[in-house]
């Protein structure tokens, strides 16, 4: 319970700090999200790889599921069009696509397939991860043609999808269904694996990391040790 919590909690205050800083953002995103990546690809390593491989599973089908979950969230990215990983590409006046924030509700969805009770690292990692986005994804919305209402309808909705994520790897696990709940996971951990990596390589400007980002990165490896 305390998990979906967090999870919704922190998409809406998300979508509270882009409606205070509307029109405000580009730029000052850069940082958090860097920070977000190297975390993100910290846990991965450290924790949700190594669990996913140390189970009594075959590791090559473990291997190619993880491997599609990269692919997939690719596929996710045609029609998202990267806001996962911090790019805003609606302008003023434009109306979003019902594809996009399904896109985006999919990699929801997954992400919070991950979270098992107890893991409060993996939980945090994914916490860290979605503050900014659901920044990005709010933004997106609040600068579009949607009026307030449906901004907040659509952002709720984007909100309840990693709770509804954790719900069902939960019911699996309690219904004896441990094999899809597996393959799920390492499907998901695919598609964050992308994710995270794709920030780290977008917190270049010029294919040069600054001094600052250099620094956040280093600090959220530090603490991804340590979680």
């Amino acid at each position: 319970m305390l998990e979906n919590l967090l999870m919704f909690g922190t998409v809406m205050a998300g979508f509270v700090i882009a409606y205070a800083l509307r029109n405000k953002l580009r730029g000052r995103l850069k940082l958090l999200l860097a920070f977000s990546g190297a975390f993100l690809l910290g846990i991965l390593f450290l924790e949700i790889i190594p669990d996913l491989f140390a189970a009594d599973y075959s590791a090559r089908e473990t291997g190619m599921t993880l491997l599609g979950g990269v692919f997939f969230q690719m596929f996710l990215e045609y029609f998202s069009r990267g806001a996962e990983h911090g790019h805003m590409h609606i302008h003023p006046n434009e109306r979003p696509s019902i594809a996009l924030i399904i896109a985006l509700s999919i990699h929801a969805f997954l992400e919070g397939s991950v979270v098992h009770d107890g893991q409060q690292s993996v939980l945090l990692a994914i916490l860290v991860h979605k503050l900014p986005i659901a920044i990005i994804v709010s933004s997106l919305l609040l600068r579009s043609t949607l009026k307030l209402g449906a901004v907040i309808a659509w952002t709720v909705f984007f909100a309840l999808m990693s709770p509804l994520g954790y719900e069902l790897t939960g019911y699996l696990s309690g219904a004896g269904m441990d094999l899809h709940t597996h393959f799920i996971m390492a499907a998901a951990t695919g598609l964050m694996l992308h994710v995270g990596s794709t920030l780290i390589l977008e917190a270049s400007e010029d294919h040069k990391f600054t001094a600052a980002k250099v620094l956040v990165m280093i600090g959220a490896l530090v603490l991804a040790l340590l979680a």
